[in-house]
C-alpha cells in the first residue's frame, strides 16, 4: 500500500472542484489523531446523510485508503459522507507500522475506540450525519477493526463491510449479548497470502448463526467480464434471518489480498468483475440502526484543524492553509511528481499545465488536498 501514496486516478477526482475535503485533528487523551473527511458536492448544510467510516490496512494510511478504494466516487452519486481515519504507529512483528489494534496487542485499542466514537460525535455535530445510518468498512486490518466495531460499538454501527479482513478468536468473546447485531458483508480471495481464506467461511458461519439465518441462501455467480484478471466472483447471501439483518459473503476465486475494482499494488490478483465499494454501499444502504446511541458529549478538549488551498481553480498561485511545514509534493493524474517550497504559505503554480493536482505536505503525508490549474 505504501507504493500508492502519490498514485491518483481520473475516477478519484470526479467533482473535485466543488466537493469538499478536509483533515480534522483530534487530541484524544494527549494523543493526536487525524481523519480525512470527504463531502460530496451536492451536500447542503443541514442535510442528514449517512456516514461511511473507511479504514486502511496495516502499514497503510487514510490517504492511501482513499485513493485505493475509490469510495469517493460512490459517495458522489449516492449522497453519503466518507471519513478515512488514521490508525496509530505501533510495533508489529518488530516493525513500526500504522495500524488498528484489532486484538493485535499493540496497546492502542483504548485510544482507537475513543477516537472513532469522538469522530462519529463530531461528524453529527458538524455535518448532521444520520446516526441511524453509520457504517464501517476497511481493508485488511481495517476489516478486522470493522468487526471490532460491530461487536463493541454495535449501538452505533448499522452494518459493516470487511475486505480481506477477519477476526481474532479473542475478539468474538466481546460479541455476546448484543441488543442490535450489525449486518455483515465479507469479501475475500481464496489465495490471499496475508489473511488466509481458510478460516473465513467459519467466521461467516458465526455471524449467520448470530443473526439467526436459515440455511437457505441466494447464490450469484458473477459474469467473468474481465477475463485477464485470473479471478471470478461468487456471492452467497443469507436474508432469511430472525434478527432482521443479513450476511453476505463474496468469494473471489484465485483472488489475492486485494480490493476488487482497485488497481494492482503487487499483493495478488485483483478482480475487476465487481467493484467492492459499489457492492458495499448497495449492502449498507439497506440498513438503519433502530436505536443508535446519541452523541456522547461536547468533547470540548478535541482540537480540530482543516487544510485547504485557495483560490481553486487558479492560474498563478495558491494560498495554503492548515498544512504542516512549507515543503510539498505535487502530483498530476498520471503520477508525475514535483517538489515545491512555499513562501509565507504561498505557492507559485503558474508553470503547471491545465489539470487537476494533488498536494501533500512532506512533514505530514496524511495531509492532502486538491487544486485545479486553469490558464
Amino acid at each position: 500500500m505504501k507504493k500508492i501514496l502519490l498514485i491518483t486516478t481520473l475516477a478519484f477526482i470526479l467533482n473535485t472542484i466543488i466537493a469538499q475535503q478536509s483533515i480534522v485533528n483530534y487530541d484524544i487523551n494527549g494523543t493526536q489523531r487525524s481523519s480525512i473527511i470527504y463531502i460530496p458536492s451536492d451536500y447542503s448544510d443541514g442535510d442528514s446523510w449517512p456516514l461511511v467510516i473507511n479504514m486502511h490496512g496495516l502499514g497503510s494510511n487514510a490517504s492511501q485508503q482513499q485513493f485505493y478504494s475509490y469510495f469517493n466516487n460512490v459517495a458522489d452519486t449516492s449522497q453519503f459522507i466518507v471519513v478515512y481515519p488514521n490508525g496509530l504507529e505501533a510495533d508489529f512483528g518488530g516493525v513500526t507500522q500504522q495500524q488498528w489494534d484489532s486484538y493485535f496487542g499493540t496497546g492502542t485499542a483504548e485510544n482507537d475506540m475513543a477516537f472513532l466514537n469522538h469522530l462519529i460525535d463530531d461528524m453529527h455535530r458538524v455535518y448532521n450525519i444520520d446516526l441511524t445510518r453509520v457504517y464501517s468498512t476497511g481493508m485488511s486490518n481495517g476489516g478486522f477493526q470493522s468487526y471490532r466495531l460491530a461487536c463493541e460499538m454495535s449501538d452505533r454501527i448499522a452494518a459493516i463491510g470487511s475486505v480481506t479482513g477477519g477476526v481474532i478468536q479473542e475478539q468474538l468473546n466481546n460479541c455476546n449479548n448484543l441488543e442490535y447485531i450489525p449486518s455483515i458483508l465479507q469479501i475475500h480471495g481464496t489465495i490471499d497470502g496475508t489473511v488466509p481464506y481458510q478460516p473465513i467461511p467459519t467466521l461467516v458461519q458465526y455471524w449467520r448463526e448470530k443473526h439467526g439465518c436459515s440455511e437457505a441462501s441466494i447464490i450469484i455467480e458473477y459474469q467473468d467480464i474481465n477475463t485477464t484478471d485470473a479471478t471470478t466472483v461468487t456471492s452467497e447471501n443469507w436474508q432469511d434471518c430472525s434478527s432482521g439483518g443479513e450476511v453476505i459473503f463474496y468469494t473471489v476465486d484465485n483472488g489475492g489480498h486485494t480490493w476488487p475494482g482497485a488497481f494492482d499494488v503487487g499483493i495478488g490478483n485483483v478482480n475487476q468483475d465487481i467493484k467492492a465499494s459499489n457492492e458495499i454501499w448497495e449492502f449498507f444502504k439497506k440498513f438503519q440502526h433502530p436505536n443508535p446511541r446519541s452523541v456522547l458529549s461536547n468533547n470540548k478538549n478535541i482540537a480540530v484543524s482543516t487544510i485547504s488551498v485557495f483560490p481553486n481553480p487558479t492560474s498563478e498561485q495558491i494560498n495554503i492553509s492548515g498544512f504542516e511545514g512549507d515543503q510539498f509534493v505535487i502530483s498530476d493524474l498520471i503520477g508525475n511528481t514535483t517538489f515545491a517550497k512555499s513562501k509565507n504559505k504561498i505557492l507559485d503554480v503558474s508553470h503547471l499545465n491545465n489539470g487537476v493536482y494533488i498536494i501533500h505536505s512532506i512533514d505530514n503525508p496524511n495531509q492532502v488536498s486538491k487544486f485545479v490549474i486553469h490558464h
